[in-house]
Formats: C-alpha cells, sequence, structure tokens
C-alpha cells in the first residue's frame, strides 16, 4: 500500500489535493458510519417494543392460557376439557387464583389469596 508521504513526493500538487480530500471523505464517512449505527440501533430497539406489543395483544385475543380461553377445549386424545388437565396460572405472577389465571381481560392481582372477585377459586 502506498503512503500518503510517498504520493505527495510523487505528486507534490495533486497529491496534497488528494489526501485532503480523502480525508474529508474519511471523516465524512465515519460520520455516516456512526450516525448509520445510531440509527440502527433505535431502529432494533423500537422494532423490538412493537414486537413485544404486537405479541402481548395477539396472546390477550386468544390467549390459550387462561380457564375461560382452555374451558371448551378438547384434549383430542381423552376427550375432556383441556382446562381440567392443566395447572393453569396467571402468566404475570404464576399464582393460580389470581383473577388473571381465570379470565386474561381481568388485571393481575399478584396474589394467591383465595376468593378473589373473578376468580374461579
Amino acid at each position: 500500500m502506498i503512503t500518503e508521504k510517498e504520493i505527495c513526493e510523487q505528486f507534490p500538487i495533486t497529491g496534497k489535493v488528494i489526501m485532503e480530500e480523502n480525508k474529508n471523505y474519511t471523516e465524512v464517512t465515519q460520520a455516516n458510519f456512526h450516525r448509520r449505527q445510531g440509527a440502527l440501533w433505535l431502529l432494533g430497539k423500537l422494532s423490538s417494543q412493537i414486537e413485544t406489543e404486537v405479541i402481548k395483544k395477539n396472546a390477550e385475543a386468544d390467549c390459550n392460557n387462561c380457564y375461560e380461553c382452555l374451558k371448551d377445549k378438547k384434549d383430542e386424545r381423552t376427550g375432556l376439557s383441556i382446562a381440567f388437565s392443566r395447572m393453569i396460572v396467571c402468566p404475570e405472577c404464576g399464582n393460580k387464583r389470581c383473577p388473571k389465571a381465570t379470565d386474561h381481560n381481568l388485571d393481575c392481582t399478584n396474589s394467591n389469596e383465595s376468593g378473589q372477585p373473578g376468580s374461579r377459586y
């Protein structure tokens, strides 16, 4: 690879111009690179947030995790309701007595106390 010094020795006038243009180009390219990296990082962050929201909304539309969504679905092998063949817990707090375990439209109470409004226990 030819060095800046060799270019300037061989082409005293144009060599300097080329090197200055190259230096300016390099600085602009680096600035564009960092700007692009920042934009890509932001885009990745936003897309993951959007993806999380979409997954959450789709999960709430027909969650297949709460008693209300599972009570009418039958296990193909046994013919029994899936709600009776698995432990149904709240997806947020993990408690079986939380109202959200009974119906995904209800709020999570983060409690396992029996007799909560909306809970089937």
